[in-house]
């Protein structure tokens, strides 16, 4: 499909001159010299993008600055449009609520760099008390409502909040971590605040009747005064690569510059409008869909959950022209019955990451969709990759001119031994064209494009860090995914490495579910990996568990069901008589993963989560074929 993307001044690139070339103009050619013109073109526009993101980091401002500024010039034109209640905000009307909460919470003291917890749906008011707690200088720590028992209770405590903020849908999970804990350093601490958003309830400071009374009026910049893009404005939870979540550490500057160069790089504009269904507590909804918006005044059209049956009709009835996806959610948009609202909107482009290469072109052909943006990214790392040029199955493109700006390698790697391959002096050796290896990018102290800001907890944020790569006191951060590009210069996405798998666009640390599983009685031993399901995306959770006779498969389930997000619940369980280790007494896991739930191999005894039953049931031939010929829609 040819692509087609609005003209771009190269004035605004080169700093001067009237020539204005578009992107999609250079695809049609297909000379050496169009090639040449393409990359010199994509060179200038990521170069105009790190001066600007470059500039804006010695700015003494943060990001509820550049709102103020997008409200002050784009007062009147709509900001968010929130679909499931039809409720919809001008950018003037959306700051007099973020007001509220910042007038509130100037006068309960909450004081520039506070850490506060905020835990709710999809919905205005998660942006409102977001804006409204940053315009009151607080740093929010954005809780995945996802979380139940332990991981949610981890999440809590991690970020050293002393007050949370609890939209009244997530009171009851709430609740029963406050209740659970008992240590010294517990959720019950009485000069923690506990408020809930909506409705009220029991232990909680029911905040919508005081906020409502609160001045609309902008609170003075002086409750933020001192603070710059350079200090922490949310904290985004990760699994990482092992453990249970881990909050990243996003400064403003981060939070901005997502917003600058994808509205940038995809030609938004204040006329576009964003249509998400990705939960805004993660880095894609919030930094690039939200962002973009506050970066340009476009307006934001939003859901509190995705519907597949819904997507396309909203886009229609809300003249949405960019769209947001993760991979699964587009094999998810691929399986609903086809509808007029297919082709019949105004989306000319999306925005996403995980977009499988055989259901590429399926997927832009059926909804008639322009150009799609596919991006590598992780919320706290510093390698990035788009893919402009509509190269199916690519993550991004860098060509030779560009790698200067985009400072990332692909170093070969040892599966087994999972760390990188070292050369006879001690260094990585870069990979070929072809050659799979761990992505890598260069840490950068000083450059907002390059730096590695890490979690709260060092000992995780070290691990993240490759030193001594290509030269000694070097410093490179390591994505934990397996990459390649080609003779090209295009990227490709392989797997993640080692302990950590991603399923329902999540990714599931393998060491955190077996921490949860443990703890149920009869289980002596647990090992937990990911394996491939034909015709999905991703890996879903297996568990090989060695038991004792005092087991009981419905406890298990009950268990994981209290005590897990349903993405890192295990789909499989496989109850083996041992488990191998290696000589470091790691379990061994390529045996498992290469057999995977087949039936036919495997002897052990096998269960499937079934969901509608409310149990693990055994897994039979039938089943199991339902599973080959994709006709199991209990996932």
């Amino acid at each position: 499909m040819a692509m087609t993307t609005p003209p771009i001044p190269l004035s605004y690139l080169l700093g001067g001159g009237a020539l204005t070339l578009t992107l999609g103009g250079y695809l049609g050619l297909r000379s050496l010299t169009s090639n040449v013109l393409r990359d010199l073109y994509l060179l200038f526009k990521f170069a105009a993008l790190q001066r600007r993101v470059t500039a804006l980091a010695t700015q003494p401002k943060t990001f509820a600055d550049l709102f103020e500024e997008c409200v002050d010039n784009n007062s009147s034109r709509e900001a968010l449009v929130f679909i499931d209640t039809e409720r919809i905000f001008s950018w003037k009307e959306f700051e007099e609520e973020a007001n509220k909460v910042a007038n509130w919470a100037i006068k309960a003291g909450i004081h520039k760099g506070d850490v506060v917890a905020l835990m709710m749906d999809n919905r205005p008011e998660f942006l409102f008390y977001l804006v409204g707690l940053l315009k009151a200088g607080a740093t929010v720590s954005l809780i995945n409502t996802s979380l139940v028992g332990f991981p949610l209770k981890y999440s809590f405590r991690i970020c050293h909040a002393k007050r949370f903020f609890i939209g009244s849908e997530h009171i009851r999970e709430v609740m029963k971590v406050r209740k659970e804990e008992t240590s010294s350093n517990d959720l019950s601490d009485p000069t923690f605040k506990w408020y809930s958003i909506s409705d009220a309830a029991p232990d909680f400071i029911h905040l919508d009747p005081i906020i409502s009374d609160e001045l609309k009026t902008r609170p003075p910049r002086s409750a933020r005064a001192g603070l710059t893009m350079n200090d922490i404005a949310v904290y985004v939870y990760t699994s990482g690569t092992t453990g249970p979540p881990k909050p990243s550490i996003i400064k403003h500057v981060r939070v901005a510059s997502a917003g600058i160069a994808f509205s940038s790089i995809c030609d938004i504009v204040t006329s576009d409008r964003v249509y998400t269904a990705l939960p805004l507590y993660h880095s894609s909804a919030l930094f690039i869909g939200f962002g973009a918006c506050v970066i340009t005044g476009c307006s934001f059209v939003f859901r509190r959950r995705f519907s597949a049956s819904s997507f396309f009709s909203d886009c229609a009835k809300y003249n949405c022209t960019v769209i947001q996806y993760i991979g699964e959610l587009c094999r998810y948009l691929l399986n609903v019955p086809p509808a007029p609202s297919d082709r019949a909107h105004k989306v000319r482009a999306a925005i996403g990451n995980g977009l499988r290469p055989e259901i590429w072109r399926d997927f832009q052909t059926r909804f008639n969709l322009q150009q799609i943006f596919e991006f590598y990214a992780s919320t706290e790392g510093n390698a990035t990759f788009m893919n402009m040029l509509n190269k199916e199955g690519a993550v991004g493109y860098v060509n030779p001119l560009m790698k200067k700006f985009i400072p990332v390698k692909i170093v070969k790697f040892d599966v087994a031994k999972e760390v990188p391959i070292r050369n006879e002096k001690g260094f990585c050796i870069e990979c070929k064209p072809n050659e799979v290896g761990e992505l890598i990018g260069e840490i950068l102290s000083g450059d907002p494009t390059r730096e590695f800001t890490g979690y709260t907890d060092k000992v995780a944020t070290e691990k993240k860090i490759l030193r001594d790569v290509f030269k000694k006191g070097d410093a490179w951060f390591r994505t934990g995914d397996l990459m390649r590009w080609d003779a090209e210069g295009f990227v490709y996405f392989v797997d993640r490495i080692g302990d950590t798998f991603r399923w329902k666009g999540e990714n599931v640390a393998t060491s955190e579910v077996a921490q949860v599983i443990s703890q149920v009685n009869g289980i002596k031993e647990v090992n937990v990996y990911g394996v491939k399901i034909p015709h999905k995306d991703g890996r879903a959770g297996m568990a090989a568990l060695v038991v004792s006779p005092e087991f009981s498969i419905e406890a298990l389930y009950e268990h994981c069901n209290k005590n897990l997000p349903k993405y890192a619940s295990p789909v499989f369980i496989r109850i083996s008589p041992e488990i191998e280790i290696t000589g470091t007494f790691k379990h061994r896991k390529v045996e498992f993963v290469n057999e995977g739930f087949n039936i036919e191999q495997i002897k052990d005894p096998l269960y499937f989560r079934d969901d509608v039953a409310g149990k693990y049931v055994p897994l039979d031939r039938n089943l199991f074929q339902k599973f080959l010929n994709n006709q199991m829609s209990r996932l």
